[in-house]
């Protein structure tokens, strides 16, 4: 009885001793861990008011136009009669001399001016509320011209060398023979768009630019530029500057163009009927997706061996209108002559006239 009143006392003790418990350790954080502060009670933040929508600029007032009709006017009298049907203050030169004859009809007075400027020499200039009618002579004006100072010099060497053994043999006795050809051509290319536009714009001022030294820009007195800034300061009169801003614009335009340029990689493993090679005439022919094949018209030098002259071969895809399917089109017709897989189409975008390398 008592063994069996101990064995019971162990299974309730081996029970209770199961389901116990074990406390774990409470976390004690570094005194250098970082707490985040309590943010503080604050009040709620007033609603976020929709900006207004600004209404449309209202359109600029239409100037008004006049109608001048005369012959052999002196101009002093005809600027004076101007300003005064205009009702504007004006200040004329003294050194002004000359006659005009003009027919405007229905014209501001900026147009009749400039007509007038084109048969006299004068400018025109606003002093707030005043009209100053002075001598067309040199003055300084600034340029923006947009675009990064860089010079690049670029060289590109292509060398093609050949190399054509001949044997003979008779009898007892054996010869042999080579040839060694070897052909470089090389493509230079310098971009230097500030000391050529400095030289320009010199041209058409007529002035002579000199050298500034290796690397620097020419150097004139009428001509100052600042790469570094992109302002191209020039003194000249107001009819030079005007074709210089006309010229300006054009050339800033143009030299911003980009090209793209796509290039196909494509491996051909020729069938039996084109062992030989692939026939190129046949994917130039008219109409076969802007395929031309050129020779030596790019300047390339012909190669010269025991075979005599070879003309370089070159061919040339060019589509004004390609929308990418004709060049993947070009590369379609490569299936006549075996089998075709495209090994990478790479494509980057260059500056216009500028060389690049993909």
């Amino acid at each position: 009885m008592q063994k069996l009143i101990l064995i019971s006392s162990l299974a309730i003790f081996t029970f209770l001793a199961a389901c116990t418990q074990i406390e774990p350790v409470p976390f004690v954080p570094s005194p250098g861990h970082i707490h985040e502060e309590p943010q503080a009670a604050g009040d709620i933040p007033e609603l976020a008011t929709q900006t207004p929508v600004l209404p449309a600029p209202a359109p600029a007032a239409e100037l008004e136009k006049y109608t001048v009709v005369v012959n052999e006017v002196p101009v002093k009298e005809l600027l004076f009669a101007l300003a005064r049907d205009a009702q504007i203050n004006v200040d004329i030169d003294p050194v002004i001399e000359g006659v005009v004859t003009i027919n405007a009809i229905d014209q501001t007075l900026p147009q009749i001016l400039d007509r007038i400027a084109r048969q006299v020499d004068l400018r025109y200039v606003y002093h707030g509320e005043n009209l100053q009618i002075i001598p067309d002579e040199p003055y300084l004006r600034s340029y923006t011209i947009d675009y990064v100072n860089m010079s690049r010099d670029t060289t590109s060497t292509n060398t093609v060398a050949t190399q054509i053994t001949s044997t003979s043999g008779g009898g007892e006795s054996s010869g042999g023979g080579g040839n060694n050809s070897t052909t470089d051509v090389t493509s230079i290319s310098n971009h230097h768009f500030w000391e050529t536009l400095v030289l320009n714009v010199s041209a058409i001022l007529g002035d002579a630019a000199g050298g500034g030294g290796s690397g620097a820009l020419p150097i004139t007195d009428t001509v100052i530029p600042n790469p570094e800034a992109g302002l191209l300061t020039v003194r000249a009169t107001d009819a030079q500057h005007q074709q210089i801003q006309e010229f300006i614009d054009q050339t800033q335009e143009r030299a911003q163009r980009q090209v793209m340029i796509r290039v196909t990689i494509a491996e051909v493993q020729l069938n039996q009927d084109y062992q030989a090679g692939i026939d190129w005439s046949y994917l130039a022919a008219a109409g076969k997706a802007g395929l031309t094949i050129l020779s030596a018209t790019l300047g390339a030098a012909p190669l010269v061996g025991a075979l005599g002259t070879l003309e370089p071969f070159i061919l040339q895809y060019e589509d004004p209108n390609d929308d990418r399917d004709r060049l993947a089109a070009s590369v379609k017709l490569l299936d006549e002559f075996g089998n075709v897989r495209v090994m990478s189409s790479p494509q980057i975008m260059v500056l216009n006239n500028q060389t690049a390398t993909l």
